[in-house]
């Protein structure tokens, strides 16, 4: 089949499950489907899943809690009912708080989902209810919810959650898990149920979407014009940093495999000229990110130690730039995660000296990382700097898969 051939198809499909779906979202609210909860569980027991608890609210509660420790893999639901069927389920919250034991680096894949019954017949497509389909590490508290537009037309439905969890290694168990589900329970009408059109159009839109997750996305997210990179049409992370003043102190290529990486720098700082430097960190493959395990810059003195303290009792700071360390395409604008800062020019800060480490954290989307800083000494000590700045920076990592951007989830 030609280029234009397989556009020519996804166009047809996509601009079809458009106009479908938008007749199923924009109808009135649906009054419940008459999925049974004995449906729910032997549907989610096909993907492994065990009952853990059903809860039912009580009039007035709007938190409901689980929490358990496991010391073998975990695959969970629960189901969450309304008080009656007088009452309307609304605005659910879920926060679900993983606290594996052991080792802090310990990695493990875990997911965690809610969903309203009627929601079920995407089942096959909603890949965030697959079991392990995220990697984590350490400790975490994930909040995730149900988008409103879904809500509305769900007020009188039922709701199940699902979460998963497995350590890669020996570490990791026992595990405390704790789910916390808030939502709003109050008395009030039934809307009216679908009509047979409705219901033939809903299957037939969902039908469509499940074509569509098997077709290639053509998705795109727009750029984030907050970021200097888009205002300047910056699309090179070297061109951006180069801007700013920044020069690159080491460039590094992870190797693709599952064991954890290492990546160690080391560099010394003339405090008379000062140094604004950059590291980058590039993923192996263009279906990959990273899982950062640890990161951490020290700063030490070296040199005329009587010179220091005088100048520390005087200044107390440098100038510079505090160590920074990100994901390189929220800095460019682009990607699927959005930070709330643009690059630090250097030397714009005021900033101390000694150990500096982030927490472990999850990249979304492939990207690579980046680590930039400054430092220099302020010319108001009035002095030739006879000592400098060590400086040792240690990055532990794992490769894992990236996010599909535009993936249809359901």
């Amino acid at each position: 089949m030609t280029l234009w051939g397989v556009s020519k198809w996804r166009i047809i499909v996509v601009s079809v499950a458009i106009l479908l779906l938008s007749l199923y979202i924009y109808r009135p609210p649906i009054a419940g489907i008459g999925i049974t909860t004995q449906s729910v569980e032997a549907s989610l027991r096909t993907l492994g899943y065990e009952a853990c608890g059903i809860y039912t609210a009580k009039p007035g509660e709007d938190i409901i809690t689980f929490t358990g420790e496991f010391r073998e893999p975990v695959k969970c639901f629960l189901i969450i009912k309304r008080p009656s069927d007088k009452f309307i389920f609304g605005d659910p919250t879920l926060n679900m708080i993983i606290e594996p034991s052991g080792d802090e680096v310990a990695v493990y894949r875990y997911n965690v989902g809610i969903r309203f019954f009627w929601m079920l017949r995407a089942l096959s497509i909603d890949q965030s209810l697959k079991p392990f389909v995220h990697v984590g590490v350490g400790r975490i508290n994930i909040t995730t919810w149900i988008p409103a537009d879904e809500q509305l037309r769900s007020a009188n439905d039922e709701a199940f959650v699902v979460f998963s969890y497995k350590p890669e290694g020996d570490e990791g168990f026992p595990v405390k898990i704790t789910v916390i589900i808030r939502a709003v329970f109050k008395e009030g009408n039934a809307p009216a149920g679908p009509s047979m059109l409705e219901r033939v159009i809903g299957r037939i839109a969902w039908a469509i979407m499940d074509i569509w997750g098997r077709l290639p996305s053509p998705y795109t997210i727009r750029p984030d014009e907050s970021k200097t990179a888009v205002k300047l049409g910056i699309k090179d992370i070297k061109e951006l940093m180069s801007y700013f003043g920044y020069e690159l102190c080491g460039e590094y290529w992870a190797e693709n495999k599952r064991e954890h990486q290492r990546i160690i720098v080391e560099m010394d700082i003339d405090l008379n000229e000062g140094k604004a430097c950059y590291i980058l960190i590039h993923p192996p493959t263009k279906d990959t990110t990273f899982l950062i395990l640890k990161h951490n810059m020290e700063i030490i003195s070296v040199g005329d130690e009587g010179q220091r303290a005088r100048y520390e009792d005087k200044i107390g700071t440098y100038i510079g730039t505090r160590y920074r360390f990100l994901a390189i395409k929220p800095l460019l604008g682009i990607g699927i995660t959005r930070i709330g800062e643009d690059v630090v020019k250097p030397y714009t800060e005021r900033i101390g000296v000694g150990l500096d480490s982030g927490s472990p954290t999850r990249f979304i989307d492939n990207t690579g990382a980046i680590i930039y800083f400054s430092y220099k000494g302020d010319p108001a000590f009035g002095e030739q700097f006879r000592f400098w700045l060590r400086v040792r920076i240690e990055v532990v990592f794992q490769v894992i898969p990236a996010e599909r951007v535009g993936e249809w989830v359901g």
